[in-house]
């Protein structure tokens, strides 16, 4: 018995089910790409901004008044960068605490501020002093006696990134300086022990935006 021979019209259309197979997958790869670009065009990478105590002012404690031994001239200054994947930042407000042991004992606002591309420049905060508990006191006063006193300073605010001609999305922004060490000797204002002091700084993203 013959073998049954395949028309040439079965494998006309046999070949054009291949070849619109493979241009359907090539086009539904680039249709993935052009979408890729324009996704993460319309929603770039943010990046942090850098933050570091450069200067922490401290008049001296009164210690002949202890339950009020704070002066409210607290100056802390920042340096703060924007990375380079932004034109620019702008820091709608920005509330800066400092805390003892988790207890906040000062506090300040920052007034807004910008920087555009690779900017770096200086932030102050002059602090107000806050009441506070004799506990508390009592243990700074402890830790005076080493000569220095380990402080954490919170900034909590929020930011504007902007690209391009887009304004931008506004994002929360957390800053958190830990084991800031300010020392003290005789009667002269306390300042930081060592140079500078790190800090963390984290923008919060929707759930939908590039990490």
């Amino acid at each position: 018995m013959e073998n049954p021979i395949e028309s040439p019209a079965v494998k006309s259309t046999t070949n054009y089910r291949h070849i619109g197979c493979i241009v359907l997958m090539f086009c539904g790869l680039g249709l993935c790409i052009v979408f890729g670009v324009i996704w993460f065009s319309l929603n770039p990478r943010v990046s942090s901004p850098e933050f570091q105590i450069s200067s922490f002012s401290v008049p001296p404690f009164n210690s002949s008044s202890p339950s009020s031994p704070f002066d409210a001239n607290w100056k802390i200054a920042f340096l703060v960068r924007n990375p380079t994947d932004s034109d620019r930042i702008s820091y709608d407000q920005f509330e800066v605490a400092l805390l003892y042991h988790g207890v906040s004992i000062s506090s300040a606002s920052v007034s807004p501020f910008y920087q555009r591309k690779g900017d770096e420049g200086l932030v102050e905060a002059s602090m107000a002093a806050l009441s506070v508990d004799n506990n508390v006191i009592s243990n700074i006063y402890e830790d005076l006696k080493d000569g220095a006193v380990n402080f954490t300073v919170a900034g909590d605010g929020t930011v504007r990134v902007k690209y391009g001609f887009r304004r931008g999305r506004q994002h929360p922004m957390k800053v958190s300086c830990d084991n800031v060490m300010v020392g003290f000797c005789g009667n002269n204002n306390g300042a930081l022990v060592g140079g500078s002091a790190g800090c963390r700084a984290h923008i919060k993203l929707k759930f939908w935006e590039p990490l």
